[in-house]
């Protein structure tokens, strides 16, 4: 009996691992990049940049908070200009914000305004690229890109609604 039992968990030690490869094999999962502390908002900004030529569409926050000002006004927003990278966002109705977007037409960028009461939201939002998702959580100090065509589209549709209703 025990050696039987030892020869089944032999037999089980040696399909486990093609039994979990082929559940991962069955199960497409979305590439996902996790960033955390410094550095959070570059790290999307800098994959932004790789996608030349084309149209991002983006959340704006709810507070604009400043991490990487510097990083984001002398080097990210030229770089993006030169890439000829538009983007058009949804970004909730302030004067900080309408401040903020007064160059918009110069930095390649067209912004619709909502009440802000109805876009509360603490994120910044990226959609870019043909398969790509950028989240920056400010609170928790985290940024996310997600690799995903089906992620992408979902959201793309969501933006498209509410840019067409206004």
């Amino acid at each position: 009996l025990k050696e039987s039992i030892e020869e089944k968990n032999k037999t089980l030690d040696e399909i486990i691992p093609d039994l979990l490869g082929l559940a991962n094999f069955t199960t497409k999962k979305p590439k996902l990049k996790y960033f955390e502390g410094k550095g959070i908002v570059s790290e999307i900004y800098k994959d932004i940049l790789k996608y030349p030529n084309q149209e991002g569409l983006g959340w704006f926050p709810s507070d604009i908070f400043f991490v990487e000002e510097k990083y984001i006004f002398d080097y990210f927003i030229p770089r993006r200009i030169e890439n000829n990278i538009w983007l058009r966002a949804l970004s909730p109705d302030s004067k900080k914000m309408k401040q903020l977007n007064e160059n918009n037409a110069e930095q390649l960028r067209r912004v619709k305004f909502l009440p802000k009461d109805k876009l509360k939201n603490k994120n910044e939002i990226f959609i870019y690229s043909s398969n790509k998702v950028g989240i920056i959580s400010f609170v928790d100090e985290i940024s996310i890109i997600i690799e995903s065509k089906h992620i992408h589209e979902a959201l793309k549709s969501i933006f498209e609604i509410i840019w067409n209703s206004n």
